[in-house]
């Protein structure tokens, strides 16, 4: 088999446990904002949508208006719960090293979430 020319590792939920984090902060911004929504439903429904898009196919749903304060206040504490809480995937380390070709990592986060979930 030849070897490829790129490979690509997702960072959210494939290196690190950011997801299940992200969602628990953004389940509960939004129950407090009036659309109750489990951490779990967030992850399964919405994964791989940022915040935002989140808040919009809810909003369309739901017919409930959110605040546009609520992006920037879910960009806050998810940032803060990570550089307490986030992990590494187990055998992800190790998935990584096994790769000879060249390396990439991709999110929808922002580079510094990336870079400080990484350096983690």
């Amino acid at each position: 088999m030849p070897q490829p020319d790129l490979v690509i590792f997702d960072c959210d939920g494939v290196l690190v446990d950011s997801e299940i984090i992200a969602a628990r902060v953004e389940a509960e911004l939004l129950t407090s904002a009036g659309f109750e929504i489990s951490a779990e439903e967030i992850s399964e429904t919405y994964a791989g949508l940022t915040f935002k898009d989140i808040m919009l196919r809810l909003e369309e749903k739901s017919h409930i208006p959110f605040q546009a304060s609520l992006i920037d206040r879910a960009e806050e504490l998810v940032d803060r719960k990570l550089r307490s809480d986030v992990r590494i995937i187990d055998g992800a380390r190790e998935a990584v090293a096994a790769v000879t070709a060249p390396r990439a990592v991709c999110s929808n986060s922002r580079t510094e979430r990336v870079e400080f979930m990484l350096e983690k």
